[in-house]
């Protein structure tokens, strides 16, 4: 009897223990059952979060197709508004444009150099220029019209006739325009400028010849007794005029990077044959006494003057007409760039036809000698935001040469594409610090080759891109580069043709041309 009630007490004590054992699993299941449950409501809540972003965008975007369909459509391939009882239907070279983008826009990390934005705007036209301080001159058939950085128009087609532009690096925003004569091609009346604001400035002197740009201004020629009087006017429309200006060469004073901007003082030839300076009330502030002389830059502009030999000699002066750098050379500096000045020496390069040269600053002080380099004759451009360059090598302002491989490096190229072949610089405006390169690098393509936009400043590449394309200057204003890019059979085989940003995305394409 007793030991069956041993046993008996020992079958409760193994059940309760049982019991526990299996209570505490099933409340660890029910934990972990818990967890789990808490984990989806989170994966649901983020997901309506995100469902709810898309939405919000997708409405963002259908307002905003509204808004760009009353203008240049917008290429983001949404769909039309349901309120609109009239749609036009959308062209074929729109829709393939649209396509493109929108395949992109699925993620829009994917955008590379050369690929279409999705908020792309196609333009309706047969010719595009480059953009100049902030609007583009485009043609249909016969007419001109100006757009701005965003494709819309600042002046419409039929209107005005817009002449080529000459330089958009110098222009600062100025397009020659003439009136529309009815029954002709192109317009005949001249009428004056418009702004990069799409304002027309309206001359206020009788019309005497061809008025054009000119450093920055718009130029037109007068006569005014036995003077010849040229007025300026800057983009806003405020004239001032300059007596005997000197037109003759409106390229003097222009560094080897070729930027033509006039002024604090302007240029101007005495009936003595002497040059002096005028400023921009016409008044003397350098009398006429240099046999040569060219315009300001930098606050320094070169003259020249003949000795008792007839021998003319080289130096500056400054906006006061006081000599900084003292007339003893005898071939001619180029204009002052970065602040300096390269000068030329009469000594040859041993046997050879070359000449040793430097750059000077305006203290007239030599501070780069090329009897230093170790190729005396290797010649260099002038400086540019702390450098000099020639198709194979960079200088800077220490005197210390390195290659440009190491230039393209030192900017973010990444060294194995770069190798061994020219590298051709192509500074844009003065003053922001940007410059396109071109170079082959080592790939066998004969038509294409890599295109970077450097950031000089920073210290940065902001892209670059490895096509067989034609790419103008970046304008400063707009940030926009005019750029035709060519098919894979030939240079016939236009691929496409538009604007790009400084990350080299097309944001805005020119539409298809109709074949029949």
């Amino acid at each position: 009897m007793k030991s069956k009630l041993v046993l008996l007490a020992i079958g409760l004590l193994v059940a309760n223990k049982t019991a526990i054992f299996a209570q505490s699993r099933t409340e660890k299941k029910i934990e972990k059952v818990g967890e789990d449950i808490d984990k989806a409501d989170e994966t649901l809540e983020k997901g309506k979060n995100l469902l709810d972003l898309f939405k919000k965008k997708k409405n963002k975007q259908d307002e905003e197709g509204l808004t760009h369909g009353e203008t240049d459509p917008s290429v983001t391939g949404q769909e039309p508004n349901k309120g609109n009882e009239v749609q036009n239907p959308m062209p074929e070279s729109k829709k393939k444009v649209e396509k493109e983008a929108d395949s992109i826009a699925q993620d829009s990390n994917k955008l590379k150099p050369g690929d279409i934005h999705p908020d792309a705007v196609m333009l309706d036209v047969d010719g595009m220029e480059s953009f100049n301080g902030g609007a583009a001159r485009v043609t249909k058939g016969n007419a001109t019209a100006l757009i701005d950085s965003k494709g819309g128009f600042l002046i419409p087609f039929n209107k005005y006739w817009f002449t080529p532009m000459f330089d958009p690096r110098s222009q600062n925003g100025i397009f020659v325009t003439s009136e529309y004569v009815v029954g002709q091609a192109e317009a005949k009346n001249h009428l004056g400028f418009a702004n990069s604001e799409g304002k027309i400035i309206t001359l206020q002197k009788p019309f005497v010849g061809l008025g054009h740009d000119v450093g920055g201004y718009f130029l037109q020629e007068a006569t005014g007794g036995g003077n010849l009087i040229r007025y300026f006017y800057d983009k806003t429309g405020k004239m001032f005029s300059i007596t005997n200006f000197d037109g003759s060469d409106i390229n003097k004073g222009v560094n080897s990077w070729g930027y033509r901007q006039l002024g604090p003082l302007f240029l101007y030839l005495e009936q003595n044959s002497k040059y002096g300076f005028r400023d921009k009330n016409d008044r003397i502030i350098v009398k006429p006494q240099w046999d040569r002389a060219e315009n300001f830059t930098e606050g320094a502009a070169l003259v020249g003057q003949k000795n008792e030999f007839g021998e003319i000699k080289y130096g500056f002066i400054d906006t006061s007409g006081e000599v900084i750098v003292p007339l003893k050379y005898s071939k001619k500096p180029e204009s002052f760039s970065d602040g300096l000045a390269k000068v030329v020496s009469n000594e040859r390069v041993g046997n050879t036809y070359q000449y040793y040269y430097g750059y000077i600053d305006k203290s007239g002080e030599l501070v780069i000698n090329s009897k230093n380099f170790e190729s005396p004759g290797m010649l260099f451009s002038s400086f540019y935001h702390g450098y000099a360059f020639n198709y194979k090598q960079v200088l800077n302002k220490e005197g210390v040469i390195f290659s440009s491989n190491v230039f393209l490096r030192d900017h973010g190229i990444p060294e194995e594409i770069i190798g061994t072949n020219d590298i051709e610089y192509k500074p844009n405006n003065v003053g922001n610090g940007k410059m396109l390169v071109s170079f082959k690098g080592n790939q066998t393509d004969r038509r294409k080759k890599y295109f970077a936009l450097l950031d000089l400043i920073n210290k940065r590449t902001l892209f670059y891109w490895y096509a067989d394309v034609n790419i103008d200057y970046f304008d400063s204003i707009s940030g926009l580069a005019h750029v035709i890019e060519y098919g894979d059979k030939a240079r016939a085989d236009f691929k496409r043709e538009g604007f790009i940003n400084e990350e080299g995305i097309f944001m805005m394409v020119k539409g298809e041309a109709i074949k029949w």
